[in-house]
């Protein structure tokens, strides 16, 4: 299922369907919580477009095995990309997770940048840590969807149209 972009599932995949993975299903339950409504599908290619990256610390998987193919040497070309992208400043990062949060001492000046951090959507993590996705009982999110559009707001750049 999986299509280049991390979370993201080809548009024919039924939102209600058991192959719509979990953590697409809280991401799309955090956005409806901040007020953006639902997404359409789980392709989120609309995001990439407008300059979102998503990004894995692994880049391929076995199918059906989180994390089979994470001792390939996918990290050090997951920290070149982020050592090269926080050179520009005013970024917003999204560590989603344990793996994503050990990437932070990667980001150059994180001054400079809104470093977001909360557990991984996922259904085994979204609620797990001080700084969960979505909070138990299901009636708020992290925020980092709102969060990232304000402050691309303050840096005078285009808001993320998210669903």
């Amino acid at each position: 299922l999986a299509q280049g972009l991390a979370f993201s599932v080809p548009k024919d995949i039924p939102l209600q369907s058991k192959q719509f993975p979990s953590s697409l299903r809280n991401i799309n339950k955090a956005l409806a919580l901040e007020g953006f409504g639902f997404l359409k599908s789980g392709d989120l290619s609309h995001w990439a477009k407008q300059g979102v990256l998503l990004l894995n610390t692994a880049l391929s998987v076995r199918l059906g095995e989180a994390n089979s193919h994470a001792q390939l040497g996918w990290k050090s070309l997951v920290i070149e990309i982020i050592q090269k992208l926080s050179q520009q400043p005013n970024l917003v990062w999204m560590l989603w997770g344990g793996h994503a949060q050990s990437m932070e001492e990667y980001i150059h000046n994180p001054n400079q940048h809104l470093i977001l951090k909360s557990s991984h959507p996922s259904g085994l993590g979204v609620y797990k840590t001080q700084q969960p996705f979505i909070y138990p009982g299901d009636q708020k999110s992290c925020g980092h969807f709102t969060k990232a559009n304000a402050y691309l707001t303050t840096q005078h750049k285009n808001t993320v149209i998210w669903t």
